[in-house]
């Protein structure tokens, strides 16, 4: 899956409001991994809304790509688009109160 190439077998799986949530392991080195497993209209709404938020990106003035960011890469950012409200957006200066 990830980083092995060997084969993972499921160790649990629970529905979710979305789809499945699968935790698998890797029978070689025990690695374990989260899959999210959803809907085909969910994933295109969400295709549709990661094409909104890049328009909406690339509308933004220059003065605002964070250039002292640490997730900047020198042409963009490579974080993403946090959560709004949880640890990993005060990792974005645009998301820091």
């Amino acid at each position: 899956m990830r980083n092995c190439a060997h084969e993972y077998v499921t160790i649990e799986s629970r529905p979710t409001s979305d789809g499945t949530r699968r935790r698998k392991r890797c029978k070689h080195c025990h690695q374990r991994v989260t899959t999210h497993e959803v809907s085909a209209d969910f994933y295109e709404t969400a295709k549709q809304n990661q094409a909104i938020v890049d328009k909406m990106r690339a509308l933004l003035p220059s003065e605002l790509l964070c250039k002292t960011c640490a997730h900047n890469t020198g042409t963009a950012c490579n974080f993403d688009l946090p959560e709004y409200n949880t640890n990993d957006s005060c990792y974005c200066n645009l998301f820091c109160d």
